[in-house]
């Protein structure tokens, strides 16, 4: 039933453009680009015009959807927890909750697929130019998060399911199909124009691959520059501490020297003193057996004498004894 009222919508002209809050070239009320709004009926549109406007057409109404997910940078690789809002086919992330601003968004309606990475809580979002790469806070969570999406943009491909969610690909009923094929039929010279469009979008995006490609090789560079220079730092650390250690070792060699010739140094002036006294004791020795010898000698020369006053006291007698013989 839906689905024939966006037809309806769609079929019908309208006065008033209204920006629509996800596409704002595309009106809010009829479903027609700005350069389209307000011609008859028999300005028919594009397929892709059809596919974009009944994916609008099904994500208005939709509750949004909002929590904490962490996301992993395009260049630095680490998660980082992120405040993310659903709001139609645009998924805005915040630093805070509290946020006004959001830090960025990706666009779901270039959107080539999105998947939970079984049996995780990781979500990939592929789009032509960048893999995003999710965590939730689990597996039941990261799937809530995935179904969710695919409700709010059903041009996405399920690549698990092995189908796609496009609304063009749903069925519609019979008098829908009838009209979007004749004004298909019709519109095929400004189907050819958008062709070329979409070729010079995809050579746009081409471009920009291109350009992130040159991006990601010059932060691989300035990686391997970074690894480098931080195996140079820690070499040159560690020949710094190399240096140190040798420095220390000869000071504490030079410090055990220092103490071997203290040592030797106290040995040799303790043998000198030993020496010294040794001297002193053999000059003391000496000065004794002099001081001896001298004492004998005198004892000597006092028996000498006594001897000799004892030979001339018997002299002095005997010849007192003749005198008084005579």
């Amino acid at each position: 039933m839906s689905d024939r009222k966006g037809s309806q919508s769609l079929s019908s002209a309208c006065s008033n453009f209204e920006s629509h809050r996800a596409r704002p070239n595309i009106c809010r009320n009829c479903k027609k680009p700005k350069n389209k709004h307000g011609n008859s009926i028999l300005d028919s549109p594009t397929s892709g015009e059809i596919a974009i406007a009944k994916t609008d057409i099904q994500s208005e109404g939709l509750p949004k959807r909002t929590g904490m997910l962490k996301k992993a940078g395009e260049f630095n690789k680490s998660y980082q927890t992120r405040y993310f809002v659903l709001n139609d086919c645009r998924l805005e992330y915040y630093k805070e909750s509290t946020d006004k601003k959001p830090a960025g968004d990706i666009d779901l309606k270039i959107a080539t697929d999105v998947l939970v990475i079984n049996p995780t809580a990781q979500m990939e979002i592929k789009t032509p130019s960048r893999v995003w790469k999710l965590m939730a806070n689990s597996h039941s969570d990261a799937c809530n998060w995935v179904k969710d999406i695919k409700a709010h943009c059903p041009n996405i491909y399920d690549s698990q399911a092995g189908r796609s969610n496009s609304i063009s690909n749903q069925a519609f009923s019979d008098t829908d199909s009838i009209e979007m094929s004749s004004r298909l039929n019709r519109s095929s010279n400004e189907e050819s124009d958008r062709s070329k469009i979409a070729a010079s979008s995809n050579r746009d995006i081409s471009a920009a691959l291109k350009n992130v490609a040159v991006a990601n090789t010059f932060v691989e560079e300035n990686e391997e520059a970074r690894r480098a220079q931080e195996e140079a730092e820690k070499r040159a650390k560690e020949e710094e501490e190399a240096r140190h250690a040798q420095e220390e070792a000869e000071k504490r060699a030079q410090e055990e020297a220092e103490v071997r010739h203290a040592q030797e140094e106290a040995e040799k002036r303790a043998k000198e003193e030993a020496e010294a006294r040794h001297a002193q004791e053999e000059a003391e020795k000496r000065a004794q057996e002099e001081a001896e010898a001298r004492h004998a000698q005198e004892e000597a020369e006092k028996r000498a004498k006594e001897e000799a006053e004892a030979r001339h006291a018997q002299e002095e007698a005997e010849k007192r004894a003749q005198e008084e013989e005579e």
